[in-house]
């Protein structure tokens, strides 16, 4: 050591003591962090990981990485690890507790920790519990020895050969152990232990600390320590067990010499067991037990304090929430109630009224903005409504000029003979000759229908991009159901259109902000739809239309936009529908078991099925 060292201890002994020989900090650049950075990571570790982060707890690289990322603080996975050890924080350990509900926990902790710091004189701790269901477990190959550069390995599966049970006594003062195995575990077994235990030292008082198990208090425990009033139990309070110190040492004989253990069979096990009690008992050594009775109760009720502070802040919030949740829809039933009506409309926030409200209540913080979206949702849906009647007028003309049997060209000219003349060679247009007379399907009906359709539709789909694609595919799907039941058959002409527009549609609507499907997930509907429809077609062409398979690729698409559960719901609502029709037609004596029916109408009614379904879910 340099002379100048020397000397600089020696005045700093002669300045502040032993104090001054505590090596300082060095020197070192400034401190680049702020300190509210450190704060905020400090104050992070002590919090749960958000719930949308699917963490835990925090190490220092999530942490470092969160804050980046939520905060937009760059901090290192080193500084964060050394914010840590300065302020002693280990989230990344954990522990467990248990505050018992025992009324008298006070007074037992207090007569067990008193035989354990200050016995009797002349009397006996035995401190006794049953370690239950210790397994024999064999390894399926053998263990590898640790050697250099190596540590011992085993197999990670293995095979159970049985279980036995532990019985042991603890002598507190000694620290030597009594030990058995046995292959049950019952009042009988625990007192024949006992009997045991004691008997050594007969002439004594013996005091036994033990659990609250039910073996511990059988008639014949009982009418025994009768007998026997030298014996007196001490039990522990309910649920704290800890306070027994043969818990350590069945801690200790698990690590030492069990968890590690390969056994053949339950026999080799026990023997084990007798073999490491006669070797702990050579140079056996009490525990050294320090921890007052107030000690432990003052840092149960520090537990019990900070877990009825955690309880209430829970509670806090919940009814926050609750209040936050009750303003919102009050401010929703200052604009739409149930009915529909302007006023309050709700007197109990139940949770059928939150569902009836819609979009206003999805995290809007303010009333007005609740009315906005409420009167943007009244317009959307009253858009939609126009939309289908006034779709629903051009539909009878082009159903009537579609609906001819297979292999004729499309009607040109009225019932009467009249030419049909008008927008796109006279497909738009209204159902209705020159001298006035209607023909075709009831127009009035049909734009009724399809006005209810797309309203509905607007409801459930709210403001997403893929309303629009509904709102196209409705009127296509009305065109196609209306032929299907007149000539059976679905053209071409409509079929491929319809398809187009359900795979090009909903792929755009995907690229769009705010859609609620995948547009993946459509597409692998639509071919497995138009595969399996593919087969029952080769299967039996006779009782399935190539028609349906067809139709299976655009109805697929829009199916699977909702996710898998919704396709299958869809497609069983199809079948379900058709079923139920030829049934019925059956019952009335309208149809046989091999008339055809049209399948295409009850496909796409499973499919406005599906759509609402999994429009209302997202």
């Amino acid at each position: 050591m340099a002379p100048l060292t020397v000397d600089r201890c020696k005045a700093r002994y002669a300045e502040r003591g032993l104090a001054g020989l505590e090596e300082k900090r060095r020197g070192g650049p400034r401190t680049q962090v702020p300190p509210q950075v450190r704060a905020r990571v400090i104050a992070l570790t002590r919090m749960s990981p958000p719930a949308e982060s699917g963490l835990s707890h925090w190490s220092t690289r999530t942490l470092a990485d969160h804050l980046k990322r939520r905060e937009g603080i760059s901090v290192s996975w080193h500084y964060v690890a050394r914010v840590w050890r300065e302020e002693n924080l280990k989230p990344y350990r954990s522990g467990t507790f248990k505050i018992s509900k025992d009324p008298a926990f006070a007074e037992k902790v207090v007569d067990v920790v008193g035989l354990y710091l200050a016995p009797p004189g002349g009397a006996v701790v035995l401190s006794i519990d049953e370690k239950t269901q210790v397994q024999a477990l064999d390894r399926t190959q053998p263990v590898l020895p640790v050697t250099f550069a190596a540590t011992e390995k085993r197999t990670h599966d293995y095979v159970r050969h049985g279980t036995t049970n532990l019985f042991a006594a603890l002598n507190v003062t000694t620290g030597e152990v009594l030990g058995e195995c046995k292959p049950n575990r019952n009042g009988a077994t625990f007192l024949a232990f006992l009997k045991k235990a004691v008997k050594p030292h007969t002439g004594k008082e013996i005091y036994v600390v033990l659990d609250n198990l039910s073996t511990h208090t059988t008639p014949d425990v009982k009418t025994w320590l009768a007998k026997n009033p030298h014996v007196h139990f001490h039990f522990t309070p309910v649920g704290s067990s800890w306070l027994n110190q043969i818990e350590i040492w069945f801690g200790i004989i698990t690590r030492q010499s069990i968890r590690r253990g390969t056994f053949a069979s339950v026999n080799v096990l026990v023997k084990q067991i007798r073999n490491y009690i006669n070797s702990w008992n050579e140079n056996a050594k009490p525990f050294t037990w320090t921890a007052t009775a107030d000690e432990i109760l003052a840092k149960v009720r520090l537990v019990q304090t900070n877990v009825k502070k955690l309880v209430n802040n829970n509670a806090k919030q919940r009814n926050q929430d609750h209040e936050t949740l009750g303003g919102r829809l009050r401010l929703c039933c200052r604009f739409r109630t149930p009915a529909g009506r302007p006023g309050c409309g709700l007197v109990h926030r139940s949770s059928d009224d939150v569902a009836r409200i819609r979009g206003g209540c999805r995290g809007d913080q303010d009333g007005s903005k609740i009315k906005l979206f409420t009167m943007g949702m009244f317009w959307i849906t009253a858009m939609a409504f126009v939309w289908g009647g006034v779709a629903g007028l051009l539909i009878p003309r082009v159903a009537y000029r579609l609906s001819v049997p297979w292999g004729e060209a499309s009607r040109t000219a009225c019932p009467a003979g009249h030419p049909l003349e008008g927008i796109g060679s006279g497909w738009l247009g209204l159902a209705r000759c020159t001298d006035g007379d209607r023909f075709g399907p009831n127009t009035f009906v049909i734009s009724v229908v399809v006005a209810m359709v797309c309203g509905v539709l607007a409801v459930a789909t709210g403001a997403r991009p893929e309303l629009v694609v509904w709102l196209l595919l409705v009127p296509i799907a009305v065109v196609l159901a209306i032929v299907d039941v007149a000539v059976h058959r679905l053209p071409d002409i409509v079929m491929l259109p319809f398809v187009a527009c359900a795979l090009v549609g909903l792929g755009s609507a995907a690229l769009m902000p705010g859609a609620g499907g995948s547009w993946r997930a459509a597409l692998l509907g639509s071919l497995t739809l138009g595969a399996c429809y593919l087969v029952l077609f080769l299967i039996n062409p006779e009782g399935f239309g190539f028609g349906d398979v067809k139709l299976a690729p655009a109805l697929g698409a829009v199916l699977g936009w909702y996710g898998w559960g919704v396709l299958l719901i869809g497609t069983f609502a199809g079948y379900l529908f058709g079923a139920l029709f030829g049934v019925g037609r059956i019952l009335v004596r309208r149809a046989g078991r091999n008339t055809a029916i049209p399948f295409g109408p009850f496909l796409l009614a499973g499919a406005l099925v599906g759509i609402l379904l999994g429009s209302c879910t997202v």
